[in-house]
């Protein structure tokens, strides 16, 4: 792989991750860090990133310590949004030539978490479709943010849940929650 194709492919990389990261903040999922390191530790060879989001079982205990009340079923749709977002990211930044249709392991998440939320089976399809346009929507919404993390991303490689937190606007979350808790 030449150097310019390495650095496109480690931006692309920075850009999924990054979208992870901010969106899943945006739909308050209780959020870690970030990194475009490989780590083959997490059992995935090769394994590009990552970026650190609570399951939703873990955002909802956080929502009640919060006294946040929403149904349980929120919490997983602001799980798949924040698992759809990685490629819409991609998709909105980069553009078609650039965006991967190799996000395999999130569309194996999104799938499983559906489940959860009790849609007939042949509903699924339009449910997951539904919830990715407003994965796409929060992207545009949030893009300058994202390119923000994305750019940290690409100077420092890891970024602790704090720094995130800390780069995006004041207010974006209203009580960010930093996963795993201290």
């Amino acid at each position: 792989m030449s150097t310019e194709d390495a650095a496109a492919w480690l931006r692309r990389i920075a850009i999924h991750e990054a979208g992870h990261a901010v969106i899943g903040r945006a739909v308050t999922m209780a959020c870690g860090g970030a990194t475009i390191v490989p780590d083959d530790s997490l059992g995935r060879d090769g394994s590009a990133g990552h970026a650190v989001v609570a399951s939703a079982d873990a955002t909802w205990r956080a929502w009640e310590e919060r006294e946040k009340f929403r149904g349980y079923a929120s919490t997983v749709r602001g799980r798949i949004i924040t698992v759809q977002s990685g490629r819409e990211a991609e998709a909105e930044i980069l553009g078609p030539p650039f965006a991967s249709d190799d996000d395999d392991d999130d569309h194996r998440v999104a799938a499983a978490l559906a489940e959860d939320l009790d849609i007939r089976t042949d509903d699924e399809p339009a449910a997951l479709a539904r919830l990715r346009r407003a994965a796409r929507q929060l992207v545009r919404r949030h893009r300058a943010d994202i390119e923000t993390i994305a750019g940290m991303l690409m100077e420092r490689g890891t970024l602790t849940g704090e720094e995130i937190d800390a780069a995006l606007p004041p207010g974006f979350m209203a009580l960010p929650v930093t996963w795993p808790p201290a």
